[in-house]
């Protein structure tokens, strides 16, 4: 089911006791299997064996959980992308488990003051693991009907980050102030605290647009603050975080998933690509800006690919990618760095219904305006 370099990211989790991790892609195939062979015995009229479904719901939590705790606690820990991708595809499985049966049923989509629901959770993971496919999967089933202006607003904002439509966070309005309210004082600070939030991962979203470290200075800095403030010291000191309890744990863990969201994307954003020798830095800045407005991050075979000095002008290329695996973002970066240097390009493709979708998208990204 995974490919090589997925399988060798999911090899590359913390090491757990009990858990065989050379077999743990070929264990999740499996459960993906299992669960897909459960939904067909159903819609055939066969009786499904709810204890089996229950069994590996609880197997997979367990996975997810864990490995979410390790990134929450420790979001600079070297293996955080292996421990992402394995917590989010663990409660993916678990999305797709409960849902035997039960097709229509909606996503319970929540933040509040004592947790965040495992969606937004699995989603914001599979970010931190680069799998931007899985993260928008898991954007489209997210439901924010039935909570607070600032905690529908917060939302669909993370939903936004992950889908990577950046321009609709920095572009909508923010809540009032005077909406932060409750029957508690509980209730008061943990909205006060995803009000910060949502300030936090709009600054993420400026950053990401503009290629300002100012703007990712200020994200980092906000999610750090979050988790100050949520959080309680011990008097004695002791305590297997440090000393510190957390008094806000939904406010806390959303912070802390968002901080090591922040550092990944920050890493991987468009507008973080260097210029190629002899093109002026503001015109290429310029340039990644409109690109990411469309697509702000860079998958991690286009990094490599830039690293090993595709975009240079006396480097040539024969790329080959799966569909979907991203050619086109690298064309489109190779075209700006031609037209920057005000040469020009011919495009070929072979069919007439790929020439007008090709023309399309470039006449999209603006490629005119980059000389």
């Amino acid at each position: 089911m995974y490919d090589a370099d997925t399988a060798d990211l999911i090899r590359s989790a913390p090491t757990l006791e009990g858990l065989d991790r050379e077999r743990l892609p070929e264990e999740l195939s499996k459960a993906f299997a299992r669960i897909v062979a459960a939904r067909f015995r159903l819609r055939e009229g066969g009786v499904d064996d709810d204890q089996e479904v229950v069994a590996l719901i609880a197997e997979m939590q367990r996975l997810a959980f864990t490995n979410e705790v390790l990134v929450a606690v420790s979001p600079d820990r070297d293996d955080r992308a292996g421990a992402a991708f394995v917590a989010g595809s663990a409660h993916q499985l678990c999305f797709n488990a409960r849902r035997i049966g039960a097709e229509d049923e909606a996503s319970g989509t929540y933040i509040d003051a004592n947790a965040v629901s495992s969606d937004i959770a699995a989603m914001l993971l599979f970010l931190v693991a680069e799998a931007t496919a899985d993260a928008s999967e898991i954007a489209s089933r997210l439901n924010s009907d039935g909570v607070s202006p600032v905690e529908r607003t917060l939302i669909e904002a993370l939903r936004s980050l992950a889908r990577g439509e950046l321009v609709g966070i920095t572009s909508a309005t923010l809540p009032s102030k005077d909406v932060v309210t409750g029957d508690t004082a509980a209730e008061v600070a943990a909205l006060a605290l995803y009000y910060k939030i949502l300030l936090g991962v709009r600054a993420l979203a400026n950053q990401l647009l503009r290629g300002d470290d100012d703007e990712a200075s200020q994200a980092s800095e906000i999610f750090r603050s979050v988790l100050r403030l949520s959080s309680a010291a011990r008097p004695d000191g002791g305590g297997w975080l440090g000393g510190e309890v957390g008094s806000f744990a939904g406010p806390h863990h959303l912070a802390s998933l968002l901080l090591a969201v922040s550092g990944d994307l920050s890493a991987s954003a468009v507008t973080g690509v260097e210029p190629p020798s002899g093109l002026d830095g503001n015109k290429w800045l310029n340039a990644m800006r409109r690109i990411a407005r469309k697509r702000p991050y860079l998958w991690r075979n286009h990094r490599e690919a830039v690293a090993e000095g595709y975009l240079e002008a006396d480097n040539s290329a024969a790329v080959s990618f799966p569909t979907g695996a991203g050619k086109s973002t690298l064309s489109e970066l190779k075209i700006y760095a031609t037209l920057l240097r005000e040469k020009k390009v011919v495009f070929l493709a072979p069919t007439n219904a790929l020439v007008g979708q090709t023309t399309i998208s470039l006449r999209n990204a603006s490629m005119k305006s980059a000389s």
